[in-house]
């Protein structure tokens, strides 16, 4: 009793409240009161009423009397559907016997029991998930979030038609689909894993925001590549991009994908952290693969560096991410008539220095612009290179609306140069701007075009490098500033001369039969360096010996770990002299370094 109603106690009002509250007691809690002087003909009669009632109609009556003649074999599930009132004439002795036998009553009638539940528990209807495989890979490669899927299909399927309380698209739902189907493709790829046994492995880190933190991680992207092979193995991340932590994990991929065997060659950013002589990635990935790997320097990264160094000479390197003349460009674009341009080549200087090779560069530029590009900025490149020389592009002469401009985009630099001198009227700059950025252009034209877009060959890598650091070294009686800052960033970046890639050049059309006569006998007879150094590093005073060697000038018999690295034949080296012209100059003898795929050295870190 409420403390409160204490005193109400002599109440009628109080009294009449609580026998009605004792009523409920008995309605809620089922309680059944037992007397003495029931029958089991009234029980019996009690039972066809409750028989008859809609709660129990998945029990027909046959069960109800069987029950009480054989015993009362249900009698339980009987009596929790008794009136309460009723219940109060069943003696103790029956309640007894009743209860006695409700373990029986419950095994036996279980399934009953859940099928009438079922009637008043409806179950939801289940609904349709349309995140297939397919959807949730295409979300993952255009970037969409979740919450955004969820917001695009409910709109697609209600175009198309469905209802939408008839599908499942919950961003929650949609969010576990697309993280099942990762580990389903991931699983997948593993087990019908197949590729070369050939390859090279591309790494290059790069800090990305972390989802759930307000810092930023470390992502190193882990690619390999070979003989119709392109496979993205893992990105791992690292609070902090060490050498020791990037080399562990890309090592922990390749052991998980079982590929150690088959890893032959490194592509790489030419960076301290990655070509530490003692503590850099590649060499700590050697120690933890326990063998000796080719280095395929990114040559994309090392041409960049020389286009940097030479920028930097007339527009000294800034402290932020953006060029200040370049972004300043850009700001005034949409100011500039595109129809009055000049021609680079019709400046006097320009023609002076370039008519020679004008010719040849435009018949490179233009064969390119017939291939395929793998970004929309390399097929700009050749376009303005063509316009600044006087050609006309297939699809006419047209310029595009300036892009990014900080130090990390390739070809920036490039492309807003040449972009910039041809409008360079319309800027109103002054004259030592117009005279740094002629001579910018006069380098990107003569030295840097053709290699770039020449970069991802590795087989014509040695010749080509060699040949450009010669170029070099003789343009300083044109403009010794550029020729001294290029060749020095280059002589830092000789990799493909090095006495493992040196031999590359046996494949290489561009090098003759008397220069790779000579490399036969060099890697016969010359002695190498031990241990064997992964690039060549050419001092200032050595520039002037450079100019009078040949690829062959690099061979030694050290070369011949090209060959072992890949399984290649070089029986080529025992046919005598006679024959050695024809047998190198066919065709197919080069078709065997295709097992290398050597020509995609880049691809992989361009398409992190």
């Amino acid at each position: 009793m409420l403390r409160k109603n204490q005193s109400r106690i002599n109440s009628l009002t109080q009294q009449k409240k609580e026998k009605g509250f004792e009523k409920t007691l008995d309605t809620i809690f089922n309680i059944k009161r037992h007397d003495n002087d029931v029958s089991l003909e009234k029980l019996q009669e009690l039972m066809d009423t409750a028989c008859q009632k809609d709660l129990s109609q998945s029990f027909d009556s046959d069960n109800c009397y069987e029950s009480v003649s054989q015993p009362l074999k249900n009698p339980g599930i009987v009596l929790d559907k008794l009136p309460v009132t009723d219940l109060n004439e069943i003696g103790p002795s029956q309640a007894l016997n009743l209860s006695h036998t409700s373990s029986e009553i419950l095994s036996g009638s279980s399934s009953n029991y859940s099928d009438q539940l079922s009637r008043y528990h409806l179950r939801k209807r289940p609904k349709l998930n349309i995140v297939t495989e397919n959807v949730a890979l295409a979300l993952d490669r255009t970037k969409t979030s979740s919450r955004s899927a969820a917001h695009i299909l409910a709109a697609a399927a209600s175009s198309f038609g469905y209802k939408l309380d008839d599908l499942n698209l919950s961003h929650s739902s949609i969010h576990r689909t697309r993280m099942k189907v990762r580990t389903e493709v991931a699983a997948r790829l593993k087990k019908n894993l197949q590729v070369a046994d050939h390859l090279t492995v591309h790494w290059d880190g790069k800090l990305l925001p972390e989802s759930g933190v307000l810092k930023k991680m470390e992502r190193v992207p882990v690619i390999v590549s070979g003989l119709n092979t392109e496979q993205l193995l893992n990105v791992p991340k690292f609070n902090k991009g060490s050498a020791i932590n990037e080399a562990q994990g890309i090592a922990d991929t390749i052991y998980e994908w079982n590929l150690n065997n088959r890893i032959k060659a490194m592509c790489f950013d030419t960076t301290p952290l990655n070509t530490g002589q003692k503590g850099g990635v590649c060499v700590l990935l050697e120690k933890k693969l326990g063998k000796k790997l080719l280095y395929f320097a990114c040559r994309h990264h090392i041409f960049e560096l020389v286009l940097r160094a030479v920028v930097e000479i007339y527009w000294p390197e800034t402290t932020g991410p953006d060029m200040p003349t370049y972004k300043n460009f850009r700001r005034i674009w949409q100011e500039i008539d595109q129809s009055d341009f000049e021609i680079g080549f019709n400046d006097k200087l320009i023609r002076q220095v370039l008519k020679e090779d004008k010719d040849k560069i435009l018949e490179f530029l233009q064969l390119r612009l017939k291939e395929s590009q793998p970004r929309d900025d390399y097929k700009e490149f050749l376009e303005l290179a063509c316009i600044f020389l006087g050609g006309v592009p297939p699809k006419g002469i047209a310029f595009k609306v300036p892009g990014a401009v900080h130090h990390a985009r390739w070809m920036a630099k490039a492309i807003y140069s040449l972009k910039m001198f041809m409008f360079k009227k319309q800027l109103g700059i002054q004259k030592v701007e117009i005279d740094g950025l002629r001579q910018i252009c006069i380098f990107i034209i003569r030295f840097y075009v053709k290699p770039w877009f020449n970069a991802p060959n590795a087989i014509k890598a040695p010749n080509q490098d060699l040949t450009l650091l010669q170029s070099l070294i003789k343009y300083r009686k044109i403009n010794a500033k550029i020729s001294g800052a290029a060749t020095s960033k280059l002589c830092a970046h000789l990799w493909y001369i090095s006495e493992y890639l040196a031999p590359l050049a046996f494949f290489d059309d561009m090098v003759s039969n008397a220069t790779k006569l000579k490399m036969i006998r060099a890697i016969k007879e010359r002695e190498g360096t031990h241990p064997v150094p992964t690039r060549v590093i050419v001092k200032e005073a050595d520039y002037l010996k450079v100019i009078n060697k040949d690829i062959s000038d690099f061979v030694t018999k050290n070369s011949l770990f090209l060959f072992e690295q890949y399984d290649l034949p070089y029986d080529f080296l025992e046919v005598s002299p006679g024959d050695r012209s024809s047998k190198i100059a066919n065709p197919g003898f080069g078709d065997i370094l295709n097992k290398v795929v050597v020509s995609f050295v880049d691809v992989g870190v361009e398409g992190i």
